[in-house]
């Protein structure tokens, strides 16, 4: 695992994540760490890449599909409603984010885009913003210590 750093805005840390797994949480900062700087341009990421950055054991192909469906299925649910006194608007935190995989689970691909509206979250960090290791997140087995770690 190479020292990646995963550097978003403070918003991102208002996101319920209580009901989300441990590896559910290492997925989703390993590729929030890799969305910094790329504006909403699309990236992919590949099986192998996905389960490095994220301190994965690959043992079991069924179960990696299913943590990957568990985390689209949570990642749906991250949004953001700004009020002002005279509208509402909801704002999806990802435009795109598509996983495939092969018939027999051997490969699989993740394609992800960030909503410009929300392009500040990994990309504009001059002040309130969380910054820390990958590799020291992803060893924290807890999903509390996880939590508190972030904050």
């Amino acid at each position: 695992m190479s020292n990646e750093v995963v550097k978003y805005h403070n918003d991102l840390n208002t996101v319920p994540m209580r009901n989300w797994t441990s590896e559910e949480m290492n997925f989703f900062f390993a590729i929030i760490a890799k969305l910094r700087d790329v504006s909403t341009r699309e990236i992919q990421f590949d099986k192998q890449g996905l389960t490095e950055l994220s301190n994965y054991s690959l043992t079991h192909n069924k179960r990696f599909e299913e943590t990957m469906e568990n985390l689209v299925k949570k990642i749906s649910q991250i949004h953001y409603i700004e009020r002002t006194s005279n509208s509402l608007e909801l704002m999806n935190l990802f435009s795109r984010f598509r996983v495939d995989w092969s018939n027999d689970l051997s490969d699989m691909t993740a394609t992800v885009k960030v909503t410009e509206e929300f392009e500040y979250v990994v990309n504009r960090l001059n002040v309130e913003f969380t910054s820390y290791e990958l590799e020291e997140f992803t060893l924290i087995r807890s999903t509390y210590a996880k939590t508190v770690y972030r904050y």
